[in-house]
């Protein structure tokens, strides 16, 4: 979805998917997981600045936070008491008990660092793919035939 199109800027949306084996409960499986930004592309003068923005990270349409990535073991088991009291899906309770044990809650939160340290280097690797892209795209010549 493009927002802004216009001589001097370009606004737009994009999103790719990663993924990697994820396990939780004692059950491996792999997941992907879908990859927002915002593209802003801004031209002045014969120069142009290229913005990656707004990355946002989701499963089956709910929203997960960067920030988890980079949680300690306390953190993560803080964050996830208090998004578990505010939903009321099943499971709830057993996965509060869950967060509880030391133990359980702790191998649940090796399975979460192991996962996004599998998927963290894949993001990287594709936002610095689109930047690469349109770095080459911006310095190429544009023939007069060329409609896009």
């Amino acid at each position: 979805m493009t927002r802004i199109n216009n001589a001097d800027q370009i606004l737009a949306k994009g999103g790719f998917s990663v993924g990697a084996d994820f396990t939780a409960y004692g059950t491996t499986i792999y997941v992907t997981r879908d990859i927002n930004f915002t593209l802003d592309l801004q031209f002045r003068e014969g120069r142009y600045k290229i913005e990656i923005m707004d990355l946002s990270m989701s499963t089956s349409g709910v929203e997960i936070p960067f920030i988890f990535m980079n949680m300690d073991f306390e953190a993560y088991r803080d964050y996830s008491r208090k998004v578990l009291t505010e939903t009321d899906m099943p499971g709830t309770k057993a996965a509060l008990k869950r967060l509880n044990n030391d133990k359980k809650a702790r191998k649940d939160y090796d399975g979460q660092k192991n996962h996004y340290d599998q998927i963290f280097p894949q993001i990287v690797d594709e936002i610095e793919s689109i930047d690469s892209s349109l770095l080459a795209y911006m310095k190429s010549e544009v023939k007069a035939d060329d409609d896009w």
